[in-house]
């Protein structure tokens, strides 16, 4: 075989750095090749081992990729994706363009799917399947419920308290959540986006927010990295997708920052 499932990881340490080599190619591939990948799993996120025991990560199966300049804001009907990993604007069809932000967001949804289940066979047996898990609404149902979920447990008022703090109260965990909850804010709130490009609302719930508000679109981005963007674009991901690489180039210093700290710990304890 060309490698191991993600899940032969030995911690959640190798996790992280697997993880990161997989964002790495991804956005090299992306970068040079203007190719993107569209359908980030564990299944296609294969681990390698050195013959010194150092784990790798590689970026598998693009049977579903496109030609990322071709993409154009048009309604997702050719869905593409496992359901529990798949962007909220996969799921609903919105007439976005699809982009890298897409595939980061499936990152953030398969951390937390194993932060939750266990990174590998041996952690799994500690889940207690009798708890209820907010997270197990990711895969029941259609893709519409399943959006629906995610919509209301990414939020910033929601995320720590219905999926970061469900993750196995196992060695390192903790670190997995924290880089989980980096991440989010990165993609769904980020701090150079205004309030109209963060979150996870619907257009409509934006139309309404600022009505309430009394507040205008020019007085909401003022001074964010969407002031000049058109104001009729009020739907977060719409107006993300705008500006992809910032966040893109965001997201990736979180990535990069956790492989280092965890390959320092992985360093450290083979000197133990």
């Amino acid at each position: 075989p060309v490698g191991l499932s993600i899940r032969e990881v030995r911690s959640v340490d190798e996790l992280i750095v697997v993880a990161a080599d997989v964002m790495k190619a991804h956005q090299e591939i992306l970068r040079r090749c203007d190719i993107l990948h569209r359908d980030l799993s564990p299944y296609n996120m294969l681990m390698t081992r050195d013959p010194d025991g150092m784990a790798h990560g590689m970026l598998i199966d693009f049977d579903c990729a496109v030609w990322a300049s071709e993409e154009s804001a048009q309604p997702r009907a050719n869905m593409t994706g496992t359901l529990p990993y798949m962007s909220i604007a996969n799921l609903d069809e919105l007439a976005i363009k699809r982009t890298s932000l897409d595939d980061w967001e499936s990152l953030i949804y398969i951390l937390c799917w194993l932060g939750t289940f266990g990174i590998n066979d041996q952690d799994e047996k500690s889940v207690d399947t009798s708890k209820h898990l907010p997270i197990k609404a990711w895969a029941e149902g259609n893709a519409e419920s399943s959006a629906s979920s995610k919509r209301d447990q990414m939020t910033s008022a929601t995320f720590s308290t219905r999926i970061a703090s469900k993750f196995l109260k196992l060695e390192r965990y903790s670190e997995l959540s924290t880089l989980v909850m980096r991440l989010r804010i990165e993609l769904f709130d980020n701090p150079k986006m205004s309030s109209i490009a963060r979150g996870t609302r619907e257009e409509e719930a934006v139309k309404m927010d600022l009505a309430v508000g009394n507040r205008s679109v020019e007085q909401e981005t003022k001074g964010f990295l969407d002031e000049h963007l058109d104001k009729s674009i009020l739907d977060p991901f719409a107006r993300r997708a705008e500006f992809e690489k910032k966040i893109s180039d965001d997201l990736w210093a979180v990535m990069a920052d956790a492989q280092q700290q965890a390959l320092e710990r992985i360093r450290q304890q083979r000197l133990q």
